[in-house]
């Protein structure tokens, strides 16, 4: 009898949901578990309970162990923060999100070279109101006690990814890709970088161990936990592609276009273009550039279970009749200055679900055509674009990206679970399995629709004022 194949497991820790997703040998899908996460939304908040996240991951990685896995990685959205003790692992706050705003509310609090470093193009990122650290500064600012308890070294603070480690695996340890993004990490070598903090006022924290991509964490009842990454890295590994000329776009809650760039680093980049670490092992670092589209993805999921429940087959862009606009963006520093906006239905004649829906499709294929557009005025048009997350499976929005970028090959997910498949293939990896993903990206005709110009996109979004501080 031959041997059963063996499953491989990701636990995908995202912002509205945490999903574990069990793949065979092949990386094909196996099975897929989504538990609901309760964000906290009041004003400019945005987070979640802590101790929560850590028991659903906590469950998830059981449900692996319990279900055969061999092997399992976890991903973790990005641009986190969260401060925890430092010998038992409870929380001391929430887990501040990428969607928290309060860092625009006090960025003028911040010393004023802060506000000036956040001009310098490359590490600006570090000081802009969504920087991880900047996040830090807001939350300490008015609690004397979580200041003195990392200064002591009594608490530690960095993104969810850490203090899912320390909490569950009992090792203070961050992948390079989520380090990076908090300015204290070198991403040309992965060596701390501590003077965002002085500048930002902040005590010096306890940085934790970087854990490379090639890497076993540590281990779960006895199955090794491989892997630790960002969730759009970790969805590069899951279309294949890591190699310059190939590029992908995510439309999900988030919202990105991301270009491996190879050994090349980009630092003086600025347009609200950012630089990632795309992966990084033991004796080598992979760069790129992103750019980043907030609130989209959010808005889009708003307006569709309001009009439709979750039936998401009520975007077509070729129903588009181009008299009404909907823009659905959220405003922020590290969107390309095109993008910049807030969300509206805009134009003439009556407004149905169905008109609404259409305007919503033409403008997120055009979001994205904006966003590789963006990319490109830096890198060149790509080779290969490749349209993942939960929005790639209306097939017809990819068509409709592909026929708005000729000459680029254009290919869609084969079932949206890019990240978790890209934690999977490197936890197996790293624990000594053979593996190979067979479901591969499809190729996509090309259709021509008539899209919303960027222009459109933002004179309808200037139609509503933007919610400021």
């Amino acid at each position: 009898m031959g041997r059963a194949s063996r499953i491989f497991a990701a636990v995908d820790l995202g912002t509205t949901t945490a999903k574990l997703v069990l793949f065979d040998e092949g990386l094909r899908r196996l099975k897929r578990l989504v538990v609901r996460l309760t964000l906290r939304k009041s004003g400019y908040m945005a987070e979640h309970d802590s101790v929560e996240v850590a028991s659903v991951v906590r469950n998830l990685l059981d449900k692996a162990v319990d279900m055969g896995a061999s092997a399992v990685g976890i991903a973790t959205y990005r641009a986190s923060v969260v401060v925890w003790r430092a010998d038992t692992g409870e929380p001391l706050t929430g887990i501040v999100t990428w969607m928290d705003r309060r860092g625009e509310c006090a960025w003028h609090m911040l010393p004023l070279k802060a506000r000036l470093a956040a001009r310098i193009p490359g590490i600006g990122q570090a000081f802009t109101p969504e920087s991880p650290m900047v996040k830090l500064a807001v939350t300490v600012a008015s609690n004397r006690g979580l200041r003195k308890a990392l200064a002591e070294g009594k608490a530690l603070a960095w993104n969810v990814d850490a203090y899912i480690a320390h909490r569950l695996l009992g090792r203070y340890a961050s992948s390079p890709d989520n380090a990076a993004l908090t300015g204290l990490i070198d991403p040309r070598n992965l060596e701390p970088f501590t003077p965002v903090l002085r500048i930002l006022g902040l005590p010096q924290i306890l940085i934790p161990e970087i854990v490379t991509h090639d890497e076993v964490v540590g281990e779960w009842r006895g199955v090794p936990v491989a892997v630790l990454a960002a969730d759009q890295q970790a969805a590069l590994w899951g279309v294949g592609c890591l190699e310059r000329g190939c590029w992908k776009v995510t439309l999900g809650t988030g919202f990105f276009a991301d270009a491996p760039t190879g050994e090349k680093i980009y630092f003086r980049v600025g347009g609200g273009l950012i630089p990632i670490i795309a992966y990084a092992s033991s004796d080598k670092v992979l760069h790129g550039l992103e750019a980043y589209a907030p609130g989209l993805g959010t808005v889009t999921q708003w307006i569709i279970e309001e009009l439709a429940g979750s039936d998401y087959s009520l975007l077509d862009p070729f129903k588009w009749d181009g008299s009404i606009v909907v823009a659905p963006y959220a405003w922020s520093l590290r969107t390309p200055k095109r993008l910049r906006g807030s969300w509206v239905v805009a134009g003439s004649g009556s407004i149905t679900r169905e008109r609404i829906a259409a305007a919503l499709a033409a403008s997120i294929a055009s979001s994205a055509v904006g966003l590789v557009e963006a990319l490109a005025g830096k890198l060149g048009k790509p080779r290969e674009l490749v349209v993942g997350g939960g929005l790639s499976r209306v097939t017809t929005l990819a068509e409709a990206i592909a026929g708005s970028l000729p000459g680029v090959d254009v290919k869609v997910s084969p079932d949206g679970d890019d990240t978790a498949r890209g934690v999977a293939f490197m936890a197996a990896r790293n624990a000594g399995y053979s593996v190979s993903i067979q479901q591969l990206p499809q190729e996509v005709e090309g259709r021509q629709a008539r899209l919303p110009s960027l222009e459109e996109l933002v004179r309808a979004a200037k139609a509503v004022p933007v919610k400021r501080c």
